[in-house]
């Protein structure tokens, strides 16, 4: 070998599969990542993008598997076609990432999410909803179902934070579908010059009133009830936007290429779930939203990836007597 010669390393094989029309994603919006993801992966990795119908899936895995054993798929599914995309039997020798706007139920144990940081996008739409209540005067935002065993703390006070960096005065409080009412809220109080739940109790305070509302669980059940009394819902756990949901989360933009195919090229791919920062970290309901809030969401969108705001730090910096508050009478702990 001749001294100027380097030995030729062979590639990485790597397919992103686009099905059906997933939001901010394309053939060309790829292409644009390719200088980032290049950069990144140090050209190691030889991918190409396909644009299919959910229907043409398995047999383009399987011509895959074929002629690139052990190689990685990356399935980008718009959002009604997620699970229908999870029940496909894919080859047992190539990897299997899936790019998705929330952690799905029935992810299989081989395969990888690649999914928006639940921290930030809570932190988001508690900042957005409040932002919302303070322009429109309702100056509240109710928080719907705070106590499913499926919802994390975590989440609880990332959005907590959000609202609260937005206005200290806005009033924040859990509500509640009632069968002879309609929405209802918790009663509130103040400390210092925050409000805060002053209970948990199921009694409501107010029925059929049109509010901004922070849901951590699906209100597919409920969407009547929401609708009728005029509410705006900002959802972490839904995905179909339609009144009254007005915003929910979005899935990772194309540059979330850059990290699956860094650590696949470093021999790091791992099956399970992996967060990125995201550049579409929410989507919104068409003409639902007044044009200054979708301003600000960018710009929150952009502290929250470039971590100049931390959800954590927010809510650890806010006033200990609320946080305690909170968890005493939300949480229940001290």
């Amino acid at each position: 070998m001749l001294p100027d010669m380097k030995p030729t390393v062979p590639k990485l094989a790597a397919e992103v599969i686009l099905l059906g029309r997933p939001v901010g994603w394309s053939e060309q919006k790829v292409a644009a990542a390719e200088e980032g993801m290049n950069s990144g992966n140090g050209n190691s990795v030889d991918y190409e993008v396909l644009q299919l119908q959910p229907s043409e899936l398995t047999s383009a895995l399987e011509k895959f598997g074929q002629t690139s054993p052990g190689g990685l798929a990356v399935l980008v599914p718009s959002e009604p076609d997620v699970a229908r995309v999870l029940s496909v039997n894919a080859p047992t020798d190539i990897k299997m990432t899936v790019v998705a706007s929330a952690l799905p139920p029935s992810l299989p144990n081989s395969w990888q999410a690649v999914v928006p940081s639940r921290l930030e996008v809570s932190y988001a739409l508690g900042y957005l909803s409040a932002i919302l209540a303070q322009e429109d005067g309702t100056r509240a935002v109710g928080l719907f179902g705070v106590h499913s065993p499926s919802v994390q703390r975590s989440e609880v006070e990332a959005a907590l934070a959000g609202i609260y960096a937005v206005n200290p005065n806005l009033a924040a409080a859990p509500i509640h579908i009632s069968a002879s009412v309609g929405v209802a809220s918790a009663p509130r109080t103040t400390v210092g010059n925050t409000y805060v739940p002053s209970s948990v109790a199921s009694t409501p305070i107010y029925s059929n009133t049109a509010q901004v509302v922070l849901s951590f669980t699906s209100v597919a059940r409920y969407r009547h009830s929401f609708e009728t009394s005029g509410s705006r819902i900002f959802s972490m756990s839904d995905s179909r936007l339609a009144a009254p949901v007005v915003a929910v989360p979005g899935t990772p933009s194309p540059e979330a290429l850059n990290v699956v195919f860094s650590e696949y090229a470093a021999g790091k791919w791992q099956p399970g779930m992996r967060t990125v920062h995201s550049q579409s970290l929410l989507r919104f309901l068409s003409g639902s939203l007044p044009a200054s809030l979708l301003a600000e969401s960018h710009a929150v969108e952009d502290s929250l990836r470039n971590g100049t705001v931390d959800p954590r730090s927010v809510w650890t910096n806010l006033p200990s007597a609320v946080r305690t508050v909170w968890s005493s009478r939300v949480f229940g702990t001290s």
